[in-house]
């Protein structure tokens, strides 16, 4: 039910917990898990460590590209990016 009300309310495509399992995450996928997730913790584990990586990779090349161009403060946010990252890639590791 909530996908389909993100979906009609955003006009983006939305799937439950159980076709993103089913499925996985394509290129471009966003995965939204809120605050009132009905997802155990073992699903949202796994979705971390499916997401959290590639997001990683992402930050680094932009922390890069602002860093070449001159941009010391962006690339800044994005090494923080890049550590908050990996310490919830660590803790989502030990479980």
């Amino acid at each position: 039910m909530a996908a389909q009300h993100l979906q009609a309310g955003a006009g983006i495509p939305a799937r439950t917990v159980a076709g993103w399992r089913r499925t996985g995450l394509a290129g471009g996928d966003v995965l939204v898990l809120d605050e009132a997730s009905l997802a155990n913790r073992c699903f949202c584990v796994s979705a971390l460590k499916t997401t959290g990586r590639p997001q990683r990779l992402d930050a680094h090349a932009l922390a890069a590209d602002a860093e070449a161009r001159g941009w010391i403060e962006e690339a800044d946010r994005h090494r923080r990016l890049i550590d908050r990252l990996d310490a919830v890639l660590a803790q989502a590791a030990n479980t």
